[in-house]
């Protein structure tokens, strides 16, 4: 009987090391991946500011409302899920903004923007004197410092201009388009916004500005005005409203 006892207990021993043994195993490094390349960082299931190299990075922010700077590099940037905002920086990048409304942003970018958002598929946005990036899962645009041209998809997006005056389309969907930006506040340059098809809300900046708000039930304000220069809005077809704004067509006031 106490042979009997003695193995169970020594078998019970061996069972327990080697749970122990299992259990101190370091944990395994990687299994975190960004356009088919394994993630030299990674951010957390929160929000999280992530800043890249001047080399090439691979980044994934995984959950929660991040912010991504790519700097240098031929670059991989995943958003994962939540709304993040996606900075490539200098060089040929790859971005997936992922689930959530994404901003792929270019607000320091060393040439105009070039952008067109796809309805499916990649986009391929060009930045003059500044490479050409891969765009796919991303909603709403932010330009840089210089004339832009910015074109939306026929989902909702927000397409934000910044420095001197942009060319704005939101295409289809409702759309949130902003002539604005810039170092004071508002857009020191004109800028040209057409909503589109879908009820649409356009806002002009500073600036004399074009807009046109197409088809659709549409909100357009012309935003701050200088005193010797006037927005002017066409609201084309639909029951439009129209404010701030020194002419208009096809508007409710």
């Amino acid at each position: 009987m106490r042979r009997h006892k003695l193995v169970a207990l020594f078998g019970s021993a061996a069972l327990i090391g080697a749970v122990v043994a299992v259990l101190a195993l370091p944990a395994q490094a990687g299994g975190v991946s960004c356009l088919g390349s394994p993630a030299t960082k990674t951010g957390t299931s929160g929000n999280d500011t992530i800043n890249g190299t001047a080399g090439v990075d691979v980044i994934a922010g995984l959950g929660g409302n991040d912010k991504i700077f790519g700097l240098g590099g031929n670059d991989k940037l995943c958003g994962g899920s939540g709304n993040d905002r996606i900075n490539g920086g200098k060089g040929n990048d790859g971005i997936n903004g992922g689930t959530g409304s994404d901003f792929w942003t270019y607000t320091n970018a060393p040439g105009g923007i070039n952008a067109q958002l796809e309805n499916s598929g990649t986009s391929t946005i060009t930045v003059n004197a500044g490479g050409v990036d891969s765009v796919t899962g991303v909603e709403n645009l932010e330009g840089g410092p210089f004339h832009d041209h910015l074109r939306g998809n026929d989902h909702n997006n927000i397409i934000k201009g910044q420095g001197e005056g942009d060319t704005i389309d939101g295409n289809d969907g409702v759309d949130h388009l902003y002539g604005q930006a810039g170092d004071d506040g508002a857009n020191s340059g004109d800028s040209h916004i057409d909503g589109g098809p879908g009820n649409d809300f356009l806002y002009g900046g500073g600036g004399a500005d074009l807009l046109r708000g197409d088809e659709g039930d549409d909100f357009i304000d012309g935003g701050t005005n200088d005193p010797e220069q006037g927005d002017f809005a066409d609201g084309g077809d639909g029951d439009d409203t129209c404010v701030n704004v020194e002419g208009s067509d096809n508007c409710e006031h």
